[in-house]
């Protein structure tokens, strides 16, 4: 198994940041879980 984090930042918001409701949504981790050998090389 490995997991992969990268850092988006401001760079990719999923709401506006112009309210504290926004910027609450922007407050994420998003996780992505891949098997190795799907394509993956070590």
């Amino acid at each position: 198994m490995r997991i992969n984090t990268v850092g988006y930042g401001s760079s990719l918001p999923v709401d506006s940041n112009r309210t504290d409701e926004g910027r609450a949504h922007n407050r994420r981790i998003e996780v992505y879980v891949t098997r190795l050998g799907a394509g993956v090389r070590s």
